[in-house]
């Protein structure tokens, strides 16, 4: 659940073998990359549900070589699967592992301050398996999900019921025993 800012000015000279750019504890790893403003708002993604949204101006700038801060507190087998940046996105749109997908709006999960546990996004259970990702989108975007076993399916966002934060989604495909759904990309 860590999160770190580094200035741009400290990528300025890249090594021809790349550079550190954060120092990662034990059984760490590094889920995604973003460039922000101070302006903007992060919202991070946890595999059990709970979304936290703050504002970027909250992580104070580091170096290459530290470590990061708690960006949402997380429970024990608890991890990030997403980090959005909300810019010019209205909706949230979650998938798990078993095939289920949930569309929420941004608004619904309130701002709080970074470090906290974060606010239930979506009721899972064994059934509907563990969130795999999430993307911040808007109503005319098209999507491509993505299986372990290589299944994509198309689709328009416009086909899934917007629903509140607190609820499990709805089926969007039905999967084989041993596939997983485990990515969304925008189409448009």
């Amino acid at each position: 659940g860590l999160v770190k800012k580094i200035s741009l000015y400290n990528f300025k000279n890249f090594h021809k073998n790349g550079i550190i750019i954060i120092n990662l504890l034990n059984n760490d790893q590094l889920i995604d990359v973003k460039i922000t403003t101070n302006s903007d708002e992060i919202i991070l993604v946890s595999n059990f549900g709970k979304i936290l949204r703050f504002k970027t101006n909250e992580i104070r700038p580091t170096g290459r070589l530290s470590k990061g801060i708690i960006g949402i507190r997380l429970n024990k087998d608890e991890h990030i699967v997403s980090t959005l940046i909300i810019k010019n996105k209205s909706y949230i749109f979650t998938i798990t592992s078993n095939g289920f997908g949930k569309l929420t709006k941004v608004k619904d999960y309130p701002k709080k301050k970074r470090g906290k546990k974060g606010l239930i996004g979506i009721n899972f259970n064994n059934k509907m398996g563990e969130i795999t990702n999430a993307i911040s989108i808007n109503l005319n975007d098209n999507l491509l999900l993505t299986t372990v076993n290589g299944i994509m399916l198309k689709m328009n966002i416009n086909d899934v019921s917007c629903t509140s934060r607190n609820t499990k989604g709805v089926i969007l495909i039905h999967l084989n025993k041993n596939d997983k759904l485990t990515n969304i990309n925008i189409l448009n």
